[in-house]
């Protein structure tokens, strides 16, 4: 994955297990390949390879690079925070999105807890069988989120 606006060029993984993501972001298996159309979940760790998300903004391009060489483009349209005790993410395969998903906060001294910075970034593409898709529920219960553009609190 390329965001050049920041520089970042990262291997994405298949999996989203711990040894998986010590070495790069990963493809939580549950969502669709970003080939596929549909909605895409990516997760890494805040303090390395997710790190630059704390910076990113509406409008900021992800590319990602298939086997076969096709370059995908999305657009960053949305960021939020995400309490994953009680949220859910949809995955709906009528658009094509991509989702990033790290700890949050950025700088806690204890990673790991029940908050999530999450990046939605649309496609620039269309998926020629997105229309036919269904959605399904990644989790059960309703998202609670906080936009990024509104007030958050933070922990001092």
């Amino acid at each position: 994955m390329i965001v050049t606006s920041k520089r970042i060029d990262l291997v994405l993984l298949n999996g989203a297990y711990s040894r998986a993501l010590a070495f790069g972001p990963g493809h939580v298996e549950s969502s669709l390949l970003p080939s596929s159309g549909g909605t895409t979940i990516l997760t890494g760790h805040c303090n390395t390879h997710f790190r630059f998300l704390n910076e990113s903004t509406r409008e900021d391009e992800l590319v990602i690079q298939t086997a076969s060489g096709n370059e995908l483009r999305y657009m960053v349209e949305e960021r939020r925070i995400v309490d994953s005790q009680s949220g859910t993410i949809t995955l709906d395969h009528s658009q094509t999105r991509l989702l990033l998903v790290t700890c949050y906060p950025f700088d806690t001294m204890m990673p790991g807890g029940p908050l999530k910075y999450m990046v939605v970034a649309e496609a620039r593409w269309r998926h020629k069988d997105q229309a036919s898709r269904a959605s399904r529920t990644f989790a059960s219960k309703s998202v609670h989120s906080v936009s990024i553009e509104e007030r958050v609190p933070t922990n001092t």
